[in-house]
């Protein structure tokens, strides 16, 4: 039952986001590997999906016969918490990723005003992830987009980099976007 939901998402996020011929010509730093990174990335996508909030719970969702018949994976599992983690964290392309992103948002933009507020919100912060430090606009609304991120050299640049989303968001969707 949970596969045909997963096919029909994917089926759709195809149809109306292109999601996956985007995620299959993601830029791999990497120099040898065994695990696809649109697996690497799939998997942290729809474990999140499915509730799986921590890198322990996605690497058990990951050995689950299921997932892997999904993502067509003949290993003995996906990916390990610690190779999502360390994938995520320094061989995803940030540019790739933003791309997806915003074209989901403006495909549902309506979907994207906050039902509590009857607006569309932005909440901007700084992040650490591993080794590296995020500024991040973040919309929460029907459902919680993470719009656009802009990756820190170092501590005390958040408002440059915020500044820089901020322009960067402009120029994709105009004026206005936001009403809060």
């Amino acid at each position: 039952m949970l596969l045909t939901h997963f096919r029909r998402f994917l089926r759709f996020c195809n149809k109306n986001f292109k999601i996956k011929s985007k995620i299959n010509n993601f830029t791999d730093k990497r120099k040898k590997y065994q695990i696809p990174l649109a697996n690497i990335f799939l998997s942290m996508l729809y474990s999140s999906l499915l509730d799986y909030p921590t890198f322990l719970s996605k690497d058990h969702l990951n050995r689950e016969p299921f997932f892997k018949k999904f993502l067509g994976c003949k290993r003995k599992m996906i990916a390990s918490d610690s190779t999502l983690f360390r994938n995520l964290s320094n061989n995803l392309c940030d540019k790739e990723i933003e791309e997806i992103n915003i074209c989901i948002a403006k495909k549902i933009e309506n979907i994207l005003i906050n039902p509590v507020l009857n607006k569309r919100c932005g909440i901007m912060d700084g992040s650490g992830f591993g080794h590296n430090l995020y500024e991040v606009l973040f919309i929460p609304g029907k459902i919680d987009l993470i719009l656009k991120f802009n990756k820190i050299s170092k501590k005390g640049t958040e408002l440059n980099s915020a500044n820089i989303l901020l322009k960067d968001t402009k120029d994709n969707f105009g004026t206005g976007f936001f009403d809060l």
